[in-house]
């Protein structure tokens, strides 16, 4: 069976990129993908695996960059090639899950919908943001929906997650 793992972006030193590496440790021969890497802002184990990014990690090279272009971030994940995989696993609490698999299966391990967009008054601040978001969250929410449902399995990491 050939096998994909995709993360949100491998920037920061986290749980959920914890979660990604053991995710990679358990599959060996699968394929690891992400948006965005930077070497230097996430765990050193990371450095040892081949990851492909997507055409954005020129640009989003650090939390605060991916977080201010998520919009265009759901875009760019989509553009990773993965034909040929019977199993894309995407460990997700942003944009993982917007990959579009043209065959397979795909099973999202989903840490929490993602906060822009669902919780955006606690995820962004500021006036300039909060204008930008309140004009652009309708339109997030649906793309967001309809990425829910191309999945053919979530698997939430905790009870407060599934009931999200």
């Amino acid at each position: 069976m050939k096998m994909a793992i995709i993360h949100d972006q491998l920037l920061i030193k986290g749980g959920a990129e914890r979660v990604f590496l053991a995710m990679a440790q358990a599959f060996p021969d699968a394929a690891l993908y992400t948006l965005a890497y930077n070497p230097k802002g996430t765990y050193e184990e990371f450095k040892e695996l081949k990851i492909g990014t997507t055409f954005i990690n020129s640009v989003v090279r650090t939390n605060t960059a991916f977080r201010y272009l998520f919009p265009v971030n759901i875009f760019a994940i989509q553009t990773l090639k993965l034909q040929g995989y019977d199993l894309v696993l995407s460990s997700s609490a942003t944009v993982a899950k917007y990959v579009r698999i043209p065959h397979g299966r795909h099973f999202c391990f989903c840490y929490f919908p993602p906060r822009a967009i669902w919780q955006g008054d606690k995820y962004f601040s500021g006036s300039i943001m909060d204008q930008a978001k309140r004009a652009v969250t309708w339109a997030l929410r649906r793309l967001d929906y309809a990425a829910a449902q191309r999945v053919d399995r979530f698997i939430a990491q905790s009870e407060t997650t599934r009931k999200a």
